[in-house]
């Protein structure tokens, strides 16, 4: 009994485990850039849906710019074909005051057309010397 009890463990968990999604963080810091942009990619293990936040409160000017697009090798950027991109990470305009009393400005795309398993992010400074651009996105 105790045998057939693992045996249904070991099956019933990787079904509950499948298509759930986690959440990964990472950043890209400003100072550490020898250009005036840079593209990340980030790499997901299923086709589909994606959801990515970015959080720019402390960049030092209001012209920055960012696009997302698809990648098939991880070198490649292929914009999204979205009228929000490129966004200007304008910190002025967009900054709130978040729950404990904090200055913050936040962007979140999100979408069902994702076609490759790598999401490019391309961060042009323009006149931006200092700062960090965090990002969390959701994969499955």
């Amino acid at each position: 009994m105790k045998r057939l009890l693992t045996v249904l463990l070991l099956l019933i968990v990787p079904i509950m485990l499948f298509g759930q999604k986690t959440w990964e963080n990472d950043s890209i810091v400003v100072t550490d850039l020898t250009g005036t942009d840079t593209t990340v990619f980030v790499r997901f293990y299923s086709y589909g849906d994606y959801s990515i936040q970015f959080e720019y409160s402390d960049f030092d000017a209001d012209d920055g710019t960012l696009s997302l697009g698809n990648s098939n090798d991880g070198t490649s950027f292929d914009k999204f074909d979205d009228s929000r991109l490129p966004y200007t990470l304008d910190v002025t305009t967009n900054a709130y005051t978040d729950e404990v009393g904090g200055t913050r400005a936040t962007v979140t795309f999100t979408d069902d057309a994702y076609r490759t398993i790598y999401l490019g992010i391309k961060l042009t400074l323009n006149s931006v010397t200092d700062g960090t651009l965090y990002y969390k996105y959701a994969r499955e």
